[in-house]
């Protein structure tokens, strides 16, 4: 069955476990969400209404996905699953950080992520913010124009952990952030995966936190980003950016921000 919940606020352990084929979670309103000792919710589909707000945090305790680590998790099978923040919804989501393992994070197990025109995408924590796994195909996360993606990891062995491939695809984003300033590899993917980022100035800081900055590029394209920390290939409207830009395991942050 669908569900469909506004102007939720919760402490206690998992809120919603709706992972039936097919159905969609939908939040309305305002929301605040504190699970203690599970997930806000495994489901396999989610939708943040247009307008709405959802705050989401886990205290954490465990290394799996569904132990209270992991704010949403999408379950286990390979069939399409999917996050959806409609148009000038707002979304903060604060993993837990105890445990050592890779299952503390933001959104675990979609095959697409969808943060819609004018809408905002808000994930801290200690651990990857967002992880794929169980998916028949390269899952994909997709920011419109004027949306806001801001993530950020601190402690993280791999900042942006893709146990399967993950396409990232930023259209002309009002506010970009991606951050991983302690690591080991600041990406990594199991298959081959990409990053495109599209209109805006962007900047890269690299492992000594020295700032490097370029002109405003059209086109930013990373692809077959590979484990072992392979940069992959690099197209860019910019020859300084793409006679500078190096492997991946050499940056902690790539923004649109100055």
């Amino acid at each position: 069955m669908n569900i469909n919940a506004k102007d939720i606020t919760f402490n206690g352990t998992l809120f919603i476990r709706n992972n039936v084929l097919n159905t969609v979670v939908t939040f309305d309103g305002h929301n605040v969400i504190k699970s203690t000792t599970g997930s806000n919710v495994y489901v396999r589909n989610m939708t943040i209404k247009a307008g709405a707000y959802y705050y989401g945090s886990t205290e954490g305790g465990g290394s799996t996905n569904e132990s209270g680590s992991t704010v949403i998790t999408m379950g286990v099978g390979n069939t399409d699953k999917n996050f959806i923040v409609e148009p000038q919804a707002k979304v903060e989501l604060y993993p837990g950080s105890k445990g050592t393992g890779y299952g503390q994070n933001a959104i675990y197990g979609f095959s697409k992520i969808s943060i819609e025109n004018g809408a905002s995408f808000t994930a801290n924590g200690s651990r990857p913010m967002i992880r794929t796994e169980y998916t028949a195909k390269n899952a994909r996360v997709e920011v419109a124009p004027n949306a806001v993606f801001d993530v950020r990891t601190t402690d993280a062995t791999e900042g942006f952990s893709f146990s399967y491939g993950i396409d990232y695809v930023f259209n002309h984003a009002m506010y970009l952030n991606l951050e991983s300033p302690t690591k080991t590899s600041f990406m990594y993917a199991y298959r081959n995966s990409s990053i495109g980022i599209y209109g805006g100035k962007i900047s890269v800081w690299n492992a000594a936190n020295a700032t490097q900055s370029w002109n405003p590029v059209e086109v930013f394209q990373l692809s077959n980003i590979l484990s072992g920390k392979n940069m992959g290939t690099l197209t860019t409207s910019s020859a300084e950016l793409k006679n500078t830009f190096g492997n991946l395991a050499n940056y902690v942050r790539i923004t649109n921000q100055n």
